[in-house]
Order: C-alpha cells, then structure tokens, then sequence
C-alpha cells in the first residue's frame, strides 16, 4: 500500500490531507526531519516524503534532511520540500538557490512554496498532481536547473 510521509512542525494542511486521502494513502506525520529519519532507518520507507525546509528546534533542518533521506529510501521514493520563506521565481534568496541545488543533484524531486495561497497545501497538491517538475516550474516563472541524475 502507497503511504505518504510529511515532516512539518505546524501538522498536515487540510487540503494535503484531503489529497492523499481521495487516494487512499495513509499519511504518517512527524513533527521534525530527525524522527523522519528514524522511521526511515526502521525500514519504513514511503512512496512520498513531504518535508518543510524550516529551522526545527531540535535536530536538523529540511535542507540537510533532504540531503539524507535519499540515502535510506532510494530513488523510488519521491520527495518534495516546501517552505514559507520561497516565492516562486525568486532566484536570488538563499533558500531558493538551495532548493534548485537539491534539485538539480537529484536528491529532491520538486518544491514548492507555502504562501501566497489560501491553504499552503494547494501548492503541494498541485505539483503532487504534476509528474514533471520542470512543467509545474515553468507554470509557475520559476527557473530550474538541468538535473545531474545519480542513478
């Protein structure tokens, strides 16, 4: 069965919720990147992996965790970021040139932005929906990298 991971500190979005269960995937939530990691290093690897940027309290940030959960889940696992501090087509800020850079090293598979939106899973929902990030990109003026593909 297909299940979903989402790592943020503020819960699930309604609107996320509503998405994964129209399909009938179970969504496991974890508060921060480092209890993330330990549900992947338990084996419990998911179909989606759904991880906030933001600065957590304790342990890592989205950022470094994006940078280790391809290690444990493979690249079968899609795994997308999102973050409250990224307009799309901004590519100057520091967080959406590290956002591209994950991207085009092929450790994530697309992000998104959490505002401008009514609900932030609105955004997510939408490039969930969308099998090519580069498509869902241009939509949205934001400018992506050629991907340098490890496998």
């Amino acid at each position: 069965m297909a299940t979903a991971v989402v790592v943020d500190n503020r819960g699930v979005d309604r609107v996320l919720q509503q998405f994964f269960a129209q399909r009938h995937v179970p969504l496991i939530h974890r508060v921060n990147p480092g209890d993330a990691l330990e549900l992947l290093q338990q084996g419990k690897i998911p179909d989606w992996i759904i991880s906030d940027v933001g600065n957590y309290t304790r342990g890592i940030d989205g950022i470094a965790f994006a940078n280790i959960a391809p290690g444990l889940v493979g690249y079968d696992t899609k795994i997308l970021l999102w973050s409250g501090h990224f307009v799309p087509g901004d590519r100057n800020s520091a967080i959406a040139q590290k956002l591209s850079g994950l991207y085009s090293e092929g450790k994530i598979d697309g992000y998104t932005t959490k505002i401008h939106t009514v609900h932030a899973g609105h955004s997510m929902t939408e490039l969930l929906a969308n099998p090519d990030f580069t498509i869902y990109a241009a939509r949205h003026g934001m400018t992506v990298p050629k991907r340098i593909l490890l496998h």
